[in-house]
């Protein structure tokens, strides 16, 4: 019986190491979609300030190649936007998939733990008893 029990003890320990790296990489994945957001928040940011700069300035006769330009910037920065979003978007969805697959090996793992401690006390109560 003793044996039995260290064997699942074992089993536990590598569930945990299982857990512990699973739990790991849902982190990196929720740390890479915050920096892609963040990303994405300094892109939407610089635009608006860039697009406010611009109404600004057209009232003062900027040349004609001066609003192009930065309508042109206005563009790129709308393109860069929308590959920013899709990484974000990937990013979460990953943080998503990484945080289900950590919360099925912990609640495996919690219940192996109750498991085994149920057969501790269940040995216990036997010796006792013998």
């Amino acid at each position: 019986m003793m044996d039995d029990i260290k064997v699942t003890q074992t089993y536990i320990d590598e569930v945990k190491h299982e857990e512990i790296k699973a739990y790991n990489i849902m982190v990196r994945d929720e740390d890479t979609a915050k920096t892609q957001q963040k990303h994405l928040d300094i892109c939407l940011k610089y635009r608006d300030e860039h697009i406010a700069d611009l109404k600004n300035t057209k009232a003062s006769g900027l040349s004609v190649v001066h609003v192009r330009e930065c309508r042109l910037l206005v563009q790129h920065l709308d393109s860069v936007m929308e590959v920013k979003q899709y990484k974000v978007d990937i990013s979460l969805e990953k943080k998503r998939q990484s945080e289900k697959v950590w919360r099925k090996i912990k609640e495996n793992y919690e219940n192996l733990k109750k498991e085994l401690d149920q057969h501790g006390v269940e040995a216990r109560e036997r010796e006792i008893n013998s």
